[in-house]
Parts: C-alpha cells; sequence; structure tokens
C-alpha cells in the first residue's frame, strides 16, 4: 500500500481523501484541530508541535508522497497578504531537503501565485528545483465535485520521469500562466495533463441538514438591484429552492449578497447564510457546521468539535477531499506509482 506524510494537518482531511494509502506521519501545532485529528484518526502517527521543532529523525519510513496545505493568512485576500518570508513553509521544506521523497503536492490559495509580485512562486519554485524536482501548478476549483466555490493552487512536484504533457486551460488559466512566464527557470515545469473530472452530481439541496430555517423578508433591504432581481426570478419559478447568501461591507453600508448555484467558498473566520425560497416566501439561517462539512467532501461519520467556531475554523481552514482523492489518483495513474 502507498505511503504519505500530511504537514500542516489540522483535522485529517488529506487523509479522509486518501483512504486506500497508508498515513505514515502527521503533524500540525494547532491543538484545537489536532484534538480533531485524534478523535478521528488517533494519535500514533500524529506529531503536536511546531514543524522548525521537528527532526528528520522524527519521520518514520519512506513515504511515496508528502503532502503540505501550508498556512495561507499572509497569501490570501483575507489575510495581511505579506507574503511567503516569514511562512512555516520553509521549515517544512528544510526536513524535506533530508528526506527527499520522491512526490510533493503543496496546496494553497491562488494569491500564492501572485503574491510579492510572483517572487513567491519564484522562491518555492527555486527551492523546488534545487532539490532536483520537475514541478507544474494547476487550479481546481472544488465547485467540480461540491457545490462550493472554492478555487486553490496544487503544486506538483516529483522526482519522477513525467510524461510529456501539454497546455490545458481547464487546469491552467490565466493566473497559472502569468505566474509560469514570471518563472527565473521555467525549464523544470510540467504541464500536468489529466483527464478532467466527471461533471459534478450534488447540489446545494443535499448538503442540507434539518436545522429550521426562519423568515427573512428583511433581508431583502440590504440587497442590491441586481440580487433582488435574481430572488425575485427564483421565486418567479415557484418552486423550492435553496441558496447561499454572504453579508458584505461595501463602503460603509452592509450588503446582501445571494447565489443559488453554488455556496460561496467556506471560510474559517466566518459562517455564510442558507436560505431557502419558495413563491414569496424567503427564509434564512446560518449555516451548520455538519452542513459546511459537507461542503468540504466529509462523511457524516466524520467527528466534528462540538463548539461551532472550532468546527467552522476546522473544515474552513482544510482542503476538500473530494479534490484531494481525484488529483492523487490522477497524479498517480500519470506517474504509474
Amino acid at each position: 500500500m502507498k505511503t504519505f506524510y500530511e504537514f500542516f494537518a489540522g483535522g485529517g482531511m488529506v487523509r479522509a481523501a486518501l483512504e486506500d494509502w497508508t498515513c505514515l506521519f502527521a503533524n500540525d501545532n494547532d491543538k484545537q484541530k489536532t484534538s480533531s485529528y485524534h478523535r478521528n484518526w488517533g494519535s500514533e502517527e500524529l506529531a503536536v508541535c511546531d514543524v522548525q521543532d521537528l527532526r528528520v529523525t522524527d519521520l518514520p519510513g519512506d513515504p511515496d508522497l508528502v503532502w503540505a496545505s501550508f498556512p495561507c493568512q499572509n497569501l490570501s485576500a483575507a489575510g495581511k497578504k505579506s507574503g511567503l518570508g516569514s511562512s512555516p513553509f520553509w521549515a517544512f521544506w528544510a526536513l524535506m531537503c533530508e528526506v527527499s521523497p520522491p512526490l510533493v503536492i503543496l496546496e494553497n490559495v491562488c494569491g500564492l501565485l501572485s503574491s510579492n509580485g510572483g517572487e513567491d512562486f519564484n522562491a518555492i519554485a527555486k527551492a523546488l528545483t534545487s532539490e532536483g524536482y520537475n514541478f507544474g501548478a494547476l487550479i481546481i476549483d472544488a465547485a467540480h465535485s461540491v457545490p462550493q466555490s472554492r478555487s486553490r493552487v496544487f503544486i506538483v512536484a516529483t522526482r519522477y520521469n513525467v510524461p510529456e504533457g501539454e497546455l490545458d486551460l481547464w487546469w491552467h488559466p490565466k493566473t497559472v500562466m502569468r505566474a509560469y512566464n514570471k518563472l527565473e527557470d521555467p525549464s523544470p515545469w510540467v504541464w500536468w495533463s489529466l483527464p478532467h473530472p466527471p461533471r459534478r452530481t450534488l447540489e446545494l439541496k443535499d448538503i442540507v441538514d434539518d436545522t429550521p430555517f426562519q423568515e427573512a423578508g428583511h433581508l431583502t433591504h440590504q440587497m442590491s438591484d441586481k440580487n433582488l432581481k435574481k430572488l425575485q426570478d427564483v421565486m418567479d419559478l415557484g418552486k423550492p429552492t435553496y441558496g447561499s447568501l454572504v453579508k458584505r461591507t461595501r463602503g460603509s453600508k452592509c450588503c446582501c449578497e445571494i447565489r443559488f448555484d453554488l455556496a460561496n467558498c467556506v471560510l474559517a473566520a466566518s459562517r455564510q447564510w442558507l436560505i431557502y425560497v419558495e413563491g414569496p416566501t424567503l427564509k434564512a439561517r446560518h449555516m451548520s457546521p455538519r452542513e459546511a462539512a459537507r461542503l468540504m467532501g466529509l462523511p457524516d461519520s466524520y467527528i466534528l468539535p462540538d463548539k461551532v467556531g472550532e468546527a467552522q475554523r476546522l473544515v474552513g481552514d482544510g482542503v476538500v477531499v473530494p479534490v484531494v482523492k481525484y488529483l492523487v489518483e490522477k497524479i498517480d495513474d500519470n506517474l504509474h506509482l
């Protein structure tokens, strides 16, 4: 059976995806998240400490894959955008230089490709190539797997011989192209050519639990004309319809923005709303932690923290399980591991 390490593991959502692999080692320094990891997976493989306190002697076996979803706060639109300079990525990478795994996958927000004018991505590229890795970046929107709008970048680096690929705008949109064009040395670049995933079958209505909705007609007073038009179009259909709603501050004004195709990105720091529309009736409530977990592809058997805030933070900081599963399966097929 193939083996892996999971760094910045949180509650073990990569482990949930790689159910046919064996986890040799997992690490995170967040006690709340690792408590959930322990409840779901046990503690035998888990090291709860800062990655910079680890030594190569702490890492068992020889993994086929190392996965790292390193913190994104300095790279995301919601963060300070201070860049990669102080990131724990570098402590993680110092370990990898000693472990020398054959396959490494890094996951982060898409802002990684453009932060500091592309210099952060260039720094990672140099780190990878200096250790003999070929690599390439893909962007995947979780909306292809679950009813949530959530785009993330995946940098896949390997020591294996890689079959010649080609540019595919489905995986390599303009943001990837811009990052590629800014690389100081693009020669180790891999255009990962993977089959496109099947069409998503899960809809927003499929993740809704039995938490009751409340009348919410007052929310229309905080909607723009564009959002009111969306709402009215659905009301005119006359059939039960679920949607999502987020409250944003535009200038000094609080605005409600709605959509009926997908939920907005699940965030760690805030909960979005679910809305229910049937004819002229508008109802709403906060999304429950279990619903948010379903949007991340976690099974209902996954044990969430008891506190709402802790559960929200856990899932919002995690990875989308079916995205990880699909990507690793197709990379595995591509490399014939």
